[in-house]
């Protein structure tokens, strides 16, 4: 036991400092458009972590993937990652919005989750043993359809120019985000395989008591986080107690195998819309996710480099449900945007084409990793490698823009897009 431990804390040593490394050069030379898209994802962390692993392993001294260390570290990173995307989710912004076109929005990202759920449900009955996905394959068509409704607000990367662009998203496109978390957190009770979980004496089971459970967590969250910035007015103190607060609570949606992306998420959604800081603690938990999901990617990676020497699932299989994945995804995007445009009487090819190749964002990337916390789902990592790399294909795609909307995104984009 305690071996297992030197080797996962040698392991996240290494992983952090190369990262760091990584992370100190400052980008001189503008990057072809792919490898932008690609960096902006933080892709190139994961590759420090696949790196990271396969050193180790070859010295000797490999990560163990299904560790409570590097579980905790992953469900303390997806908490923050979610409080951080609830920021984001102002209520004032959907009272700004004309009832028609917050319905439009709803309808085509709805259309697209049923579509990319009901096909995924379909592809794992034919692909579910080479992917080793034993009782699970709900919950996996669950996250692939989740992460197909999130999407990148940046847009387009031009092919001429090479760098990040962002044509006029609708009014409503920031609902996206958002709408995969809640698609995720709310149909998980209903999707999970029966389970009885307890909280303290308390026996919770079936759907109502469970999202009881993920949304009280989350309040609990908000309400912490809440009462410091009350109580203190120093900006970075109170981003390290929102830190620590999110690692409190991913304790409880770690032992009860909740996902603790939407536990944050609500906790997050909680706090923008009560405290009155918002600008000032919003740029801070920015500050502080520029240096947590690079190293969480880089975890994930490694682990994902460790899980994949001992997976049943061929190069393949993965190669294949990656690519369907990415397709569907496109075709019921396609078919949600011309339903919303019929329902208001209006159509445009060319926004069709916008709404459906827009890149995932990175929400999506940490929906992924959230699967990977949750031991009910699958047997290897097969399936993850899969969904990472139909993330991957997303945000590869590059696109033309017209010259008449092209401009250079903010320059936080040097750090990562917005969720």
């Amino acid at each position: 036991m305690a071996q297992t431990t030197l080797q996962s804390v040698i392991g996240l040593s290494l992983l952090a400092a190369l990262g760091l490394l990584v992370a100190s050069f400052r980008r001189k030379a503008s990057l072809p458009a792919v490898l932008e898209s690609l960096r902006i994802g933080r892709w190139h962390y994961l590759l420090c972590g696949c790196a990271t692993a396969y050193f180790l392993s070859a010295q000797g001294h490999p990560f163990h993937q299904s560790g409570s260390l590097q579980r905790s570290l992953l469900a303390i990173g997806l908490t923050w990652v979610g409080f951080r995307a609830g920021l984001d989710f102002d209520l004032r912004q959907l009272r700004t919005l004309q009832k028609s076109t917050l319905t439009a929005e709803l309808l085509r990202l709805t259309v697209t989750f049923l579509m990319v759920f009901t096909l995924c449900i379909a592809l794992s009955t034919t692909l579910g043993e080479q992917l080793a996905i034993q009782s699970g394959a709900s919950v996996v068509a669950l996250i692939a359809a989740s992460i197909a409704v999130s999407a990148r607000l940046t847009g387009f990367i031009s092919i001429l120019a090479g760098r990040p662009t962002s044509p006029p998203a609708g009014p409503a496109a920031f609902a996206a985000n958002p709408l995969a978390l809640c698609f995720l957190g709310l149909l998980f009770p209903a999707v999970a395989p029966d389970e009885i979980r307890y909280l303290g004496p308390f026996l919770i089971v079936g759907y109502a008591p469970t999202l009881v459970v993920l949304l009280a967590l989350g309040l609990l969250i908000g309400i912490t986080v809440d009462f410091t910035l009350r109580a203190h007015r120093d900006a970075l103190r109170c981003t390290i107690l929102a830190l620590a607060a999110c690692a409190a609570f991913s304790g409880p949606s770690l032992q009860l195998n909740l996902p603790s992306i939407f536990i944050g998420f609500v906790g997050g959604v909680w706090v923008i819309n009560t405290t009155v800081r918002k600008r000032e603690f919003t740029e801070r938990a920015e500050f502080a996710s520029n240096l947590i999901e690079p190293l969480l990617m880089g975890l994930f990676g490694a682990l994902l480099v460790q899980g994949l020497t001992t997976s049943a699932s061929g190069p393949a299989t993965i190669i294949v449900v990656a690519i369907s994945l990415a397709l569907l995804r496109g075709v019921s995007r396609t078919v949600g945007e011309a339903a919303s445009d019929l329902s208001v009487r209006k159509s445009s090819a060319r926004l069709i084409s916008e709404f459906t190749w827009r890149p995932m964002g990175r929400n999506s990337t940490a929906i992924v990793l959230q699967a990977a916390v949750l031991p009910v789902t699958f047997e290897d990592t097969g399936v993850l490698a899969a969904l990472l790399l139909a993330v991957a294909l997303s945000q590869a795609i590059v696109l033309p823009v017209k010259g008449e909307v092209r401009h250079r995104t903010r320059a936080d984009s040097t750090h990562g897009e917005h969720s």
